[in-house]
C-alpha cells in the first residue's frame, strides 16, 4: 500500500474514531494511555494531550485493586472483551458514572487494550428515578387500607397480595401467590364472580360489587373490587382493590329487614286484632256451653279439647302481636342476671342440655319490657334445646360495654349489656342463615317460622341489636345488644293486694262496649252468669252519652268496660277520658286484643282501673272485676 493510500484509510478511521458518540481509549497492559477520541476529551473535560499524559488509573481515582487488573490484562487473549460499570474523575474534579467496555487487541508488534467508554448519568438518573417510583409504588402497595391482589388474566393466578389483602382474608402474601381466583370464593358465587372477572377484563366494567370472598378460615365476608388493566413482564394483568363491605352490607341488610318487618308488622297486628276478636267469640261461647253441662258429660272432653286448641291459637296470635308494630315495649328497669336466670332455669327445666353461666354481678340494668323479652329468650332457648338432642351445654353470658365498636349497625353512644347464648348443637347451615329472622321461614316441621321473627322484632323496638354467627356441627351463638341504665336502681316486685274472690259475683250494674255484636252479646252472657246487670253500646260515643244520662239520673253504672279500638268511631282511649270528665269517680277497665298494646300495660296513665286481653276466659273476667271492685 502507497504512503498516499495508507494515509487516506488513517485519516478515515481517524474520522470514525473521533465521531463516535461514545469515548474511546487506546491504553498499553500498564494502564498509559496512548490514544483517545473526540468523546473521551468531551466526556472528562481533558484535552487530548492532557490525556495522553494521564494512565487510566488517574481517571478511576481508586488504585487499591490495580495491580490485580493489570494481572488480569496480561492474561487476557487477544479478542477477549469485558464489561462493567464504574466511575470516572472529571477534570473539575466531579464524578459521572460510565460503562465500560473493555477489549484486548493486537496492534502491529504490541499487545493493547481498546476501552469504549459510555457515560450513563442520564440512565442511572433514570434508574434511580425508577427505584424511587418503585419505592413509593411499594410504599403505597404495602401501606394501603385496601386490599390489593393482582392477577394473572390467562391463568387467573395472583402474583401479588399486599398487606391488608393478607389480613383481609387471614393468608400470608407466599400463601396467596400460591392461590388462584376459585380459591377465594365460595363455590356457590364463582360463577358470578368469574363473570365479574371477564367483564373487568374486557374492559366493560371496573367495579364489582358486594363480591363474597371465602376467607382461610371458611368465613365469607364481602367487598367491592375495584379493578385497573396492567401489563407486568408482558403479560396482561388484573390489579383489584378489595373494600371490605360486609359491615355496610349487614347494616343494609339489617335496614330493609327492618322495614320488611314493619310493613308485615302492620298487616300482622291487625290480622291478630281481628283473629282476637274472632276467638273471643268462640272462647266465650265454649266456656258457657262448658258451664252448661256436667262434669260427666261425654261432649264435656270435646269442649276441652277445643278450649285447648284456642289457647293455642291465642299465643299465636301473641307472638304475631309482639310482632307488630303495635308491641311498642312497656319498658321498666329489669335486673338482666335474675331475668335470664329464670328463663333459662324455666325452659331447660326436664331436658338434658344444662346451663353454664357466666353473668357477672356488676352487670348494669336495662329498661325493657319483661314480657316481650321473656318471649325473646323463650324462643332461643327453646331453639338451643332442640338443636342438641343428644344433650350439651347452654352457654349464657354477658358484658357490660360502654361502646359497641362490634357492630356499624349500634348507636356509638352507649352505654350497652352485651348478652349471649351458645349452644353445642348442629348450627345453621351457611346457605340459610342470612334468612332466619324472616317471618314464617322455619326448617322445623311444626314449626311458625315466627319465634326469631318476634326475637328480632322486639330487640329492634327496643334499640338494640340481635345478630347469629353459627358453624355447622359446633353450635350456634345468638348475641343481644340492650341499651343499659347503670344508674338505674332495681325496684322489687310490686305486691298488689286483691280483694276476696266474692267481690266479684256482687251485683252490679256494668255498661260493657265493643263494636263487635258477638262479642257484646257474648259478654251480657258471661257477666250476667255473675249475677251482674248489663247494657251495652257499640262505640265510645254511644258508651259517653249513656254514661252521661246514668250520671244526670242519678245511678251512674258501678264500672265501664270499653273496647279500645273501633274502627271508625270512638274507642275506649278517648271515651274514658269524657267518662272521667263527667265522673271523676268513675271506674273503667280497658279491653283489646292488642295484648301488647302500651295502654292495656299501664292502664293507670290512661285513667282505667283495670285491663282485659282478648280473647279472655271467665276467670280472667271474673278476677278483673274482683280486683277493680274490692274496695266498693
Amino acid at each position: 500500500m502507497t504512503d498516499e493510500k495508507q494515509d487516506r484509510v488513517e485519516d478515515k478511521y481517524r474520522a470514525l474514531f473521533d465521531q463516535s458518540v461514545e469515548g474511546i481509549y487506546l491504553h498499553d497492559l500498564d494502564g498509559r494511555i496512548l490514544d483517545v477520541n473526540r468523546m473521551a476529551c468531551l466526556q472528562s473535560g481533558y484535552s487530548r494531550e492532557e490525556l495522553l499524559g494521564l494512565t487510566v488509573f488517574d481517571l478511576h481515582g481508586d488504585r487499591t485493586n490495580q495491580d490485580d487488573i493489570l494481572a488480569q490484562w496480561r492474561q487476557w487473549d487477544d479478542g477477549h472483551r469485558f464489561t462493567v460499570e464504574g466511575e470516572h474523575l472529571h477534570k473539575n474534579g466531579s464524578v459521572y458514572p460510565v460503562e465500560i467496555s473493555t477489549g484486548r487487541i493486537r496492534h502491529g508488534d504490541r499487545d493493547l487494550l481498546l476501552a469504549i467508554v459510555r457515560d450513563i448519568t442520564e440512565r442511572k438518573r433514570i434508574e434511580h428515578q425508577l427505584r424511587e417510583s418503585e419505592a413509593r409504588f411499594r410504599a403505597l402497595f404495602n401501606n394501603a387500607a385496601e386490599g390489593i391482589l393482582v392477577a394473572d388474566l390467562e391463568t387467573r393466578q395472583f402474583v401479588y397480595a399486599n398487606p391488608a389483602i393478607c389480613r383481609m382474608l387471614g393468608y400470608t402474601e407466599q400463601e396467596l401467590t400460591l392461590l388462584g381466583l376459585k380459591d377465594i370464593h365460595p363455590p356457590e358465587s364463582l360463577a358470578h364472580t368469574i363473570s365479574e372477572f371477564e367483564a373487568q377484563a374486557r374492559g366493560e366494567k371496573t367495579l364489582a360489587p358486594d363480591i363474597a370472598c371465602r376467607r382461610k378460615d371458611g368465613s365469607v365476608i364481602y367487598a367491592d373490587i375495584n379493578t385497573a388493566r396492567v401489563d407486568l413482564n408482558g403479560r396482561e394483568h388484573n390489579i383489584g382493590l378489595f373494600s371490605d363491605v360486609t359491615e355496610r352490607r349487614n347494616a343494609e341488610r339489617e335496614r330493609l329487614r327492618r322495614q320488611k318487618l314493619e310493613s308485615l308488622g302492620t298487616i300482622a297486628g291487625g290480622i291478630a286484632h281481628d283473629f282476637n276478636n274472632l276467638l273471643m267469640g268462640v272462647f266465650g261461647n265454649i266456656e258457657m256451653a262448658r258451664m252448661g253441662l256436667p262434669d260427666s258429660h261425654p261432649s264435656g272432653r270435646y269442649l276441652d279439647n277445643a278450649g285447648g286448641a284456642l289457647e293455642r291459637a291465642r299465643r299465636l296470635t301473641g307472638q304475631l302481636l309482639t310482632f307488630a308494630r303495635g308491641g311498642d315495649p312497656v319498658r321498666e328497669v329489669v335486673d338482666v342476671r335474675e331475668m335470664v336466670r329464670e328463663a333459662v332455669s324455666f325452659h331447660l327445666s326436664g331436658s338434658n342440655v344444662l346451663p353454664h353461666f357466666d353473668l357477672p354481678p356488676d352487670l348494669w340494668p336495662v329498661r325493657a319490657d319483661k314480657g316481650q323479652i321473656g318471649q325473646v329468650l323463650a324462643n332461643l332457648i327453646i331453639n338451643a334445646v332442640q338443636a342438641m338432642p343428644a344433650g350439651g351445654c347452654l352457654h349464657v353470658s354477658a358484658v357490660n360495654m360502654d361502646n359497641p365498636g362490634e357492630s356499624r349497625a349500634l348507636s356509638p353512644s352507649g352505654p350497652w349489656v352485651r348478652l349471649s347464648i351458645r349452644d353445642e348443637g348442629t348450627g345453621i347451615p351457611a346457605k340459610i342463615i342470612d334468612r332466619i329472622f324472616d317471618p314464617y321461614f322455619t326448617t322445623k316441621q311444626n314449626g311458625s317460622g315466627l319465634g326469631l321473627a318476634v326475637a328480632h322484632g322486639v330487640i329492634t323496638r327496643h334499640g338494640g341489636l340481635i345478630r347469629v354467627d353459627s358453624t355447622p356441627d359446633v353450635g350456634t351463638i345468638f348475641t343481644i345488644f340492650f341499651p343499659a341504665d347503670p344508674a338505674a336502681a332495681i325496684e322489687s316486685p310490686r305486691q298488689v293486694s286483691r280483694a276476696e274472690e266474692p267481690a266479684g259475683r256482687k251485683p252490679r250494674r256494668i255498661l260493657f262496649m265493643d263494636d263487635n255484636e258477638a262479642i257484646r252479646k257474648l259478654g251480657v252472657s258471661m257477666l250476667n252468669t255473675f249475677g251482674h246487670s248489663v247494657e251495652v253500646s257499640r262505640d265510645g260515643q254511644d258508651a259517653v252519652a249513656q254514661y252521661t244520662a246514668t250520671m244526670e239520673q242519678g245511678s251512674p253504672f258501678d264500672l265501664v268496660i270499653l273496647d279500645l279500638t273501633v274502627p271508625g268511631g270512638m274507642g275506649g282511649r278517648e271515651a274514658v277520658q269524657k267518662i272521667l270528665a263527667v265522673d271523676p269517680g268513675a271506674r273503667a277497665i280497658v279491653s283489646s286484643g292488642y295484648s301488647s298494646d302500651p295502654v292495656l300495660s299501664n292502664y293507670r296513665d290512661y285513667g282505667f282501673a283495670g285491663g282485659l286481653v282478648k280473647p279472655f276466659t271467665m276467670a280472667a273476667l271474673e278476677a278483673e272485676l274482683t280486683r277493680v271492685l274490692a274496695d266498693d
